[in-house]
Formats: C-alpha cells, sequence, structure tokens
C-alpha cells in the first residue's frame, strides 16, 4: 500500500469512528490533528504520554513527535526540556488546496464545498518558526511538514448578512489527501524554498518568491537569518539586501 493509500484509509477509519458518537458539527479542532497522530504512530498505547511536565502527542523509544496544526507557540517552553533526553519531530500541516463548507449553529446542516483562492505555502511555516527564534537554532530537532488537501468546515456565527464574515469561525479541518511529506533537519534543507532567487535579494523579492506580505516576509527572512540559512550583507537603496550562507550540498 502507497503512503498516500495509506494515509487515506487512516482518515476513512477515524472518520468513521468519530461520526458515529459527534457528527462533523461535533468534532471539534481535533479532528486533522487526531488524523495525523493515527497516521504517524497506529498504537495508540504511545499517544498521549506524560514526558518531564508535559504530554508529549507521541513517544516512541528516544523519539519524541508534537503536532501543530497551527501556533508554534506552545513549543516554546516544551522543546528545550524535550531535548535534554529525546529526540523531537514537529508535524505541520500546509493545506496546499481546500474546500470551504459551512455549519448552520441551529439546524448542524452542512453546505458549501466552494474551493478556495488560497493556497497554504512554505511562508506560513517560516512564520510559525519566528515565534521560536529565542530557543533557536536546537540540536536533535526536525521537522516534517505534510502538504494537504483538506475540507475546512466554518460555523455560520458571523454578525454580517450572510453569517460568513465579523465572528464566523473555523470548526474543523478535514484532510482529504495527502500530497507529500517533506522533511527538514537542517539549515542547508531551507535552501529548496529560495532556489529561485539569486544568491543575493532584497526581503521584496523575497515577499514576491514566496506570495507573501512584505512585513510576513521581513519575519520570515529574520527566521532564516537565525537559523544561519542566509545574512543581511548591506542595503540597495532603502531596501536591505540578504545573501545565502550556505550552498546545497556544502
Amino acid at each position: 500500500m502507497s503512503i498516500e493509500a495509506e494515509f487515506d484509509s487512516t482518515c476513512q477509519r477515524i472518520l468513521l469512528a468519530d461520526r458515529k458518537t459527534a457528527g462533523i458539527g461535533g468534532l471539534g479542532e481535533r479532528g486533522l490533528h487526531k488524523i495525523l497522530k493515527c497516521f504517524i504512530e497506529p498504537d495508540e498505547s504511545r499517544h498521549e504520554i506524560k514526558v518531564e511536565g508535559f504530554v508529549a502527542d507521541i513517544l516512541r523509544g528516544d523519539e519524541i513527535v508534537e503536532i501543530q496544526t497551527r501556533d508554534f507557540s506552545p513549543l516554546r517552553r516544551k522543546l528545550p526540556v524535550y531535548l535534554k533526553n529525546y529526540r523531537v519531530t514537529v508535524v505541520y500541516p500546509i493545506a496546499r488546496e481546500k474546500r470551504i463548507h459551512w455549519i448552520d449553529p441551529t439546524s448542524g446542516e452542512v453546505s458549501g464545498g466552494r474551493r478556495s483562492p488560497k493556497t497554504g505555502g512554505i511562508g506560513e511555516f517560516l512564520l510559525e518558526l519566528y515565534k521560536l527564534r529565542p530557543i533557536l537554532p536546537l540540536e536533535r530537532l526536525c521537522f516534517e511538514l505534510y502538504w494537504l488537501d483538506v475540507d475546512e468546515f466554518r460555523m455560520l456565527t458571523g454578525r454580517s448578512r450572510d453569517r460568513k464574515h465579523y465572528g464566523a469561525y473555523r470548526r474543523e479541518r478535514i484532510p482529504t489527501r495527502l500530497d507529500r511529506i517533506e522533511r527538514v533537519t537542517s539549515p542547508d534543507d531551507y535552501l529548496e524554498y529560495i532556489e529561485n532567487l539569486g544568491d543575493s535579494f532584497t526581503c521584496a523579492e523575497f515577499a514576491k518568491s514566496l506570495s507573501m506580505y512584505p512585513g510576513a516576509a521581513n519575519r520570515a527572512l529574520q527566521t532564516l537569518v537565525t537559523l544561519g540559512v542566509v545574512e543581511r550583507i548591506g542595503k540597495r537603496g532603502n531596501a536591505f539586501i540578504y545573501e545565502r550562507k550556505l550552498n546545497r550540498g556544502e
């Protein structure tokens, strides 16, 4: 069985079990997290294990796996503690394509299924890493990026006429397809994400390359500086110039 087929099988198994008890409207934000956890480690005896005052998503031997479906901030306290005695893999899903569904909070009816024009990219991962800058770089830490197609379910609780804005919120994300898994273990691995730039570049050029807003791109660049991937070497007019510190294969 291919890894994609295995992932699909895990999705169907978890969703079938949960829908018997809750339905989509009652799954909460745990669906994506639970599917990833069961796919990565089918043995549930290794799930939710207390380690050094925290609860690890997965503990197997000398490795801890933490699944972060969003905000990396909680990892700032966990990682320095875990890494004293364990290797740590942080799993982060990126929605490369998503369809938006709406849930009526009164009836529970699900509607929609529109494909979102917004797509996930590596920039969002770098922005999450920015929150870890005070403790980076760290030995024995790696990241696994799961590029997924997802169905996103939102609640019709907004204050706008169509109830889709000003208070509507995301209830759940359900993966529908695994596209690929990328493992990031060293600064050299980040070079792939700036390969289409020259050896030196500005923040504006970096932002255009990754389809990011300037402010977000600046934070992402600071992350790469902290990791030792790039460095700031001067200015071009009013713009700072960045240069690769590494070359692939060195």
